[in-house]
């Protein structure tokens, strides 16, 4: 209740139906407030504030979010390094003495998606010359959805894509960037990203002259 002057009243009666009235006058002491922040779920490292409304005579903070880590104001923005079951405590004080105080709670599963894949040709390489043919081994914890990213303009929703053939008709290599996106079904995210190399061809020069005699030599670069 918030802190406030009330009156307490009292009636007494005896066995024999004497009655008598009193009332007193109370001062009730202390602070007040209401914990405007509530999850059931976070995902780690999502920022979220702990703050607090309808507040009253409050002049010290001292919180805790239940890893080791303490905060001494509000509001105040915070993010999980860490997963589990975490209490957020936060206690509340109407005078420096902290002769009274509130403390307001509130708990929270912190979660966290990690996405992981793998890329391979046929003999395990991830550079190889043109065509390159390769397989994806998705190995993503916590993931409930998979988008990729193929790197050469292709899109794949799902699991695991199917082979992929990667070209490159220039003399220089070519780097494609794989990346695949995950979520949970509480919307926690990951992203990782793979390079696979597909070499260039060699340059063939051919000579100035085309036009040679028996026996003539010629070089080709």
């Amino acid at each position: 209740t918030h802190p406030d002057t009330v009156y307490v009243s009292l009636q007494a009666t005896t066995e024999y139906g004497c009655v008598d009235k009193d009332s007193v006058l109370l001062k009730v002491y202390g602070p007040y407030a209401v914990l405007n922040f509530h999850h059931d779920t976070l995902c780690k490292s999502e920022p979220f504030t702990v703050s607090l409304s309808d507040t009253a005579n409050i002049v010290a903070v001292k919180g805790t979010f239940g890893d080791g880590n303490t905060f001494s104001y509000v509001p105040y923005t915070y993010a999980y390094s860490s997963t589990g079951m975490m209490n957020v405590d936060i206690n509340l004080y109407s005078d420096e003495t902290h002769q009274c105080g509130l403390t307001l709670h509130d708990s929270m599963y912190v979660e966290e998606v990690n996405a992981y894949f793998s890329v391979r040709d046929t003999n395990g390489d991830t550079a190889h010359c043109s065509p390159l043919t390769v397989t994806y081994i998705d190995s993503s914890q916590g993931a409930d959805t998979w988008n990729w990213i193929l790197g050469d303009g292709e899109f794949y929703a799902g699991k695991e894509p199917s082979e992929h053939t990667y070209y490159n008709e220039q003399v220089s290599d070519s780097v494609y960037y794989i990346t695949l996106m995950v979520r949970d079904s509480n919307d926690c995210a990951d992203t990782v990203t793979h390079p696979i190399i597909v070499f260039g061809k060699p340059s063939i020069t051919p000579p100035d002259n085309q036009f040679l005699c028996r026996g003539d030599s010629v070089q080709l670069l």
